[in-house]
């Protein structure tokens, strides 16, 4: 008759005591687990204090602006996406109204009647002083509800080819004009357009660009044909103009509105406004 065998003790206390440290190891994460899920949501007053004016340039930015750095990392943003400002402590604020092109802010009015910034395209500038006519380019606007003013004014410029011959009746309305480095020739004519507004065909081998403007006395002076202003005088008056920059207008957000006559913040979580209390919005 064969011996019945029996497990030897100690491998027997060492298969519990592997059994009794998984369990243990299992009951502590399912007690990690709760109180990650219990961990409280951080108070009303924490957002809105986040959300608070942002500074920048002297300029104190309300949504729907907010500051780039900031945005993207908490649950909920202080301005809509494509509103976001950049901060230089040189330069100052800054918007990217074009893909890769970044507008300096000028000026800042949040009034839910009269929503308004003034930009200018700094980049432009800077070509045109080096004799550079790459910049020259129409406006296309990359940020959503962010508009020119219904009676905006463009300047008209012609940028033309080496190979272009402007006929005499067109180089009468011409106001100045000036060689570019990379080749060509650009001419600023004395005709403004308006949004809406057919303008006169190019000549052959000039592409027509309008590039917005505020209208003031400067704007006058400028495209005034009995000015006797040297060319170079011309020129520098044209950089001032553009200097100047142009005005921007955005959409109406109602719900912001009513949050901030409540007294609250606004700010956007997962596509959509919403109102940020400091007792919270009962």
């Amino acid at each position: 008759m064969d011996p019945i065998l029996h497990p030897l003790p100690h491998l027997k206390c060492s298969i519990i005591s592997t059994l009794n440290s998984s369990f243990f190891v299992f009951l502590t994460f399912l007690g990690l687990i709760g109180s990650s899920s219990g961990a409280a949501s951080p108070s009303p007053s924490y957002y809105y204090n986040l959300c608070a004016p942002f500074l920048c340039g002297g300029i104190n930015f309300t949504f729907p602006f907010s500051d780039s750095t900031a945005f993207g990392s908490s649950p909920i943003d202080c301005g809509l996406p494509k509103y976001q400002i950049s901060c230089d402590t040189n330069s100052g604020p800054s918007l990217e109204v074009s893909t890769g092109r970044f507008y300096r802010l000028k000026t800042f009015f949040p009034d839910p009647d009269d929503r308004v910034i003034t930009v200018t395209d700094t980049q432009l500038i800077s070509d045109l002083r080096a004799g550079s006519c790459e910049s020259l380019q129409n406006l296309t606007i990359r940020v959503a509800n962010l508009s020119l003013p219904q009676g905006n004014v463009n300047l008209t410029f012609f940028r033309c080819s080496n190979e272009s011959s402007p006929p005499p009746d067109f180089l009468d309305k011409v106001v100045v004009n000036k060689s570019c480095r990379e080749g060509g020739e650009v001419y600023l004519m004395v005709n403004i357009t308006r949004l809406g507004q057919s303008v006169v065909a190019a000549p052959e081998g000039c592409k027509l660009v309008g590039l917005p403007v505020s209208v003031n006395y400067t704007v006058r002076q400028l495209l005034n044909t009995s000015s006797t202003n040297t060319s170079s005088e011309q020129w520098e008056q044209l950089l001032t103009v553009l200097s100047n920059g142009f005005q921007l207008v955005w959409s109406q957000q109602e719900e912001c509105q009513i949050c901030v006559s409540k007294g609250g913040r606004c700010g956007y979580e997962l596509g959509k406004v919403v109102c940020l209390c400091e007792d919270g919005c009962g």
